[in-house]
């Protein structure tokens, strides 16, 4: 609730487990332009093996992306 709109500069990557709905105020924190769409995963398991490639990596070209601007 701090994060999002107090550092723009910090892109957010939300994660939810699959089975889960979104955070009520979710929707709220959509219109920032540095909250990415959330990663959807099936367990823990997969979400640890493909970490770099659908968290950290959205995450860091989004920070890219923002730097340009």
């Amino acid at each position: 609730m701090r994060i999002v709109p107090a550092l723009p500069s910090v892109p957010v990557q939300p994660l939810l487990l699959a089975s889960q709905l979104e955070y009520g105020m979710f929707e709220h924190f959509k219109r920032f332009s540095w909250v990415l769409e959330p990663f959807l995963y099936q367990s823990q398991d997969r979400l640890l093996a493909t970490l770099a490639e659908n968290v950290i990596g959205p995450a860091e070209a989004k920070a890219k992306e923002q730097t340009r601007r």
